[in-house]
Formats: structure tokens, C-alpha cells, sequence
């Protein structure tokens, strides 16, 4: 009995041919496919999403972030004036996305980065109705999180990030779904 349990363990290995398949299942991770605006808005509350404001991206945003090496699930923090805060790397530090959190208005933590993201509103984010976005950021700084109903249970980091930082005054937190959306012009939409 035991020789074939283990004949069964090795078969099953090699018919996956890798993990990639076992980890996509454990962390229910999909496909991306065409999400209605009532469906991202249900997800959000599942999750526990909270946030200032909810958007969707573009057709090329989406494209362009696919394009970046990073995950589905991403916070990024910003001034009002548009600069980013990047991180420094320091030991004193913890090297996660909440301990970051936690430490990024203190300059020896992080520092900001002169970088142009007036494109991110105007090109990449809209309305979850497709329209376009007007934002009226008055506060200190602003955070961008990113999910998407694909991502699974990867979504519970995007939660965690943004329930943390809602509670900051001094912060307007966005959330961002990376769905694709039936307004996309392109085949991936249909």
C-alpha cells in the first residue's frame, strides 16, 4: 500500500510538471478576464476594501503595468506634489510593505523621487464607469493600491495596506482594480 501512495505522489508530480498550477489553486488566482463594474465594486466589499476613491485602469495603464516588474497586489506612496516615496534600504528597517508603511513620512526611511505621474491619472486610472478621472488631492500624501478579483487571496495584502492607511488623515488612499473592462477597445475585452 505504501509503494503505490508513493507510485500515486510521483505520478501526480510529474502530470503537473511544475507548481505553478498547485499555487495558481491555493491562492485562487485566475486568468484575467473582462470584470463588470458591479462585480469589482462586490469584490472590494468582500474584501474589506476601503478606500477614497475607486477607480479602474485604462487598456494601455493595464498594459504597462503587466509590462513592470510587479505583482498583481502593489501600494505606492506619493506627495501632493506628485513625488514619489521610495523606500530607502536601511537595516533599521523592515524590509516588508507594512513595516514601510508604518516608517515612509520619516526621511530616514525613505526619500522622494522627482518622477512625472501626472501621465498615471490622466492616462492609466478612470472612473469605474470609463470616464475620466478628476482628483482633488489636498492632503500631505496619497497612496495608490492596486488589486484585481483575479488575484485571489493576494487581495487580502491590498486590504491590509489599504484599511492601514485610510485611518491616516494625512492620506488619501486610491484604490485601483487592474480588471479588464468591457470599455477597453482591444480583444482582450471581449
Amino acid at each position: 500500500m505504501k509503494l503505490l501512495n508513493s507510485f500515486l505522489l510521483i505520478c501526480l508530480v510529474f502530470s503537473f510538471g511544475s507548481c505553478q498550477p498547485i499555487m495558481l489553486a491555493v491562492y485562487g488566482i485566475q486568468k484575467p478576464k473582462v470584470t463588470s463594474e458591479q462585480k469589482i465594486l462586490k469584490a472590494m466589499e468582500s474584501q474589506n476594501l476601503n478606500c477614497d476613491y475607486s477607480f479602474s485602469i485604462s487598456e494601455s495603464g493595464f498594459f504597462r503595468y503587466i509590462d513592470l516588474p510587479y505583482s498583481v497586489n502593489r501600494v505606492f506612496l506619493y506627495t501632493k506634489n506628485g513625488k514619489y516615496i521610495s523606500k530607502l534600504d536601511s537595516s533599521d528597517c523592515s524590509s516588508s510593505t507594512t513595516g514601510f508603511l508604518n516608517v515612509f513620512k520619516e526621511p530616514a526611511y525613505s526619500e522622494e523621487l522627482d518622477l512625472d505621474t501626472t501621465n498615471y491619472f490622466n492616462d492609466y486610472f478612470v472612473k469605474m464607469d470609463g470616464s475620466k478621472v478628476t482628483l482633488n488631492l489636498n492632503t500631505q500624501y496619497y497612496a495608490v493600491v492596486f488589486w484585481a478579483t483575479f488575484s485571489g487571496r493576494l487581495n487580502e495584502k491590498s486590504s491590509e495596506w489599504a484599511n492601514y492607511l485610510i485611518k491616516d488623515p494625512g492620506v488619501k488612499v486610491i484604490c485601483v482594480s487592474l480588471d479588464p473592462r468591457e470599455f477597453w477597445p482591444s480583444a482582450i475585452s471581449k
